[in-house]
């Protein structure tokens, strides 16, 4: 073995030391006595994500600026890992690997220690990229990060007049694919030309882009599909309100009536269809338990409906709701209540500062939590959430606060919820 070589070993070893007596010395320094006492006793060993979530923002600093000059003295002799985004995205994008090229981007912004300011500035240099799959990721992922400098990519890419295949195991047409994440950010500049695109060649992915819009495709279809009953309400097609209802009164299949129930009562059909998906929701709303499957699923759906409704007997039912001992249907409650009502709920305001204060059972998944508290504009709740963050890394306010604090709520909230009212 070289003597070099030695030497970067044993430079590695000492670096890696370092490290941890750095975090060490951070969770050896003396707090005041009052912050020990608004803390929880805790024993035995933590985790480094527990760690870091305890550490104000001088110790975090002092972390960060250790570990990177660790990085650039270990560069000086070789041993610098590839721990730039702009060079792991290169690596990635030297394969020509549809997969890899993907998973590097991804990492870009889902990586749990990712960097969104330096992962957009590398993200952004590849909008110019000669390979326009190589583009189409930079712009789909900035949309992620919420950035939005990607979007005459994209409509570049629905301009095209033939297709772009970008997968080998099957003809997926990177067209397509456009319109899908066009349709999810609700980009609204893109409209025109989502229209013309489907007016070429009449692709599903334009349609379902403009209706989540509420924007019909271009000559909208003279025959009623009973299946498709949401779809009408989604674009205002009120001429479609008595096929709806018809469509409510037939069908015995329960998904079906739901979907027709909610278009009938969005479109103004009368209180009778709400209070079908009142009792539908009954299910999920008063389930005992965590269950997920069959016919709460059903019930829970009609939950994510009657979310949408801005009457008081849906508010009341979605309140109500907010007891269900299933997360699932409670959160399908409180996002809609916070999100999708003329004003935020203040019972599900108080849900969630009972349980960021400790003072209630986890009903609520804390991401979910820290994701909706990053969206709204309540000091109080974000005090909450940093507190919480302390205290267990469960709650990473690190990510969804600070690091993600740009991201639009399009990542996750159709999840919840049916369409997004405009609430303000």
């Amino acid at each position: 073995m070289s003597t070099r070589f030695t030497f970067k070993i044993s430079l590695a070893i000492v670096g890696l030391v370092i490290v941890v007596l750095l975090f060490a010395l951070i969770l050896r320094k003396p707090r005041s006595p009052s912050s020990e006492a608004d803390s929880p006793v805790q024993s035995g060993p933590i985790s480094v994500e527990e760690a870091y979530a305890k550490m104000d923002g001088s110790e975090r600093d002092a972390v960060t600026k250790g570990l990177k000059t660790l990085v650039e003295d270990l560069g000086k002799f070789g041993l610098k890992p590839v721990l730039g985004i702009e060079r792991k995205l290169a690596a990635a994008i030297a394969t020509g690997d549809y997969g890899e090229i993907r998973r590097a981007f991804s990492d870009a912004v889902y990586g749990n220690f990712a960097s969104m300011e330096d992962s957009v500035a590398a993200m952004k240099s590849h909008l110019d990229s000669d390979d326009v799959i190589v583009s189409f990721l930079a712009a789909e992922h900035l949309l992620i990060a919420g950035d939005r400098s990607g979007v005459p990519n994209l409509i570049e890419i629905l301009e095209r007049p033939e297709s772009i295949s970008y997968r080998n195991e099957d003809a997926s047409d990177l067209r397509n694919k456009a319109c899908e994440i066009l349709g999810k950010f609700r980009i609204e500049e893109a409209i025109p030309f989502l229209k013309d695109y489907h007016a070429r060649t009449g692709a599903g992915q334009a349609v379902g882009a403009l209706t989540a819009m509420g924007q019909r495709a271009g000559s909208w279809q003279e025959k009623f599909s009973g299946l498709e009953s949401a779809g009408y309400a989604k674009v205002g097609a009120t001429e479609y309100l008595p096929d709806i209802k018809r469509n409510f009164q037939e069908s015995t299949n329960p998904e079906v009536r739901i979907g027709a129930a909610w278009a009938a009562a969005y479109l103004g059909g009368g209180p009778e269809y709400v209070n079908h998906l009142i009792e539908a929701s009954k299910l999920a709303a008063e389930a005992p338990d965590d269950r997920g499957a069959g016919e709460f699923n059903k019930s829970r759906e009609a939950l994510r409906y009657l979310g949408t409704l801005q009457t008081p007997e849906a508010v009341a039912a979605l309140e109500k709701a907010l007891g269900s001992k299933n997360p699932r249907a409670t959160s399908v409650a409180l996002v809609n209540l916070l999100f999708n009502q003329k004003e935020p709920s203040e019972k599900a305001r108080a849900m969630l500062l009972e349980q960021l204060n400790g003072t209630a059972d986890h009903r609520i998944y804390p991401e979910l939590a820290m994701r909706m508290i990053a969206a709204l504009d309540d000091a109080d709740l974000k005090e909450a959430a940093v507190r919480a963050s302390r205290h267990s890394s469960a709650y990473p306010w690190r990510f969804w606060g600070v690091e993600r604090a740009n991201w639009p709520i399009e990542n996750w909230i159709y999840d919840y919820v049916v369409i997004r009212n405009k609430t303000e």
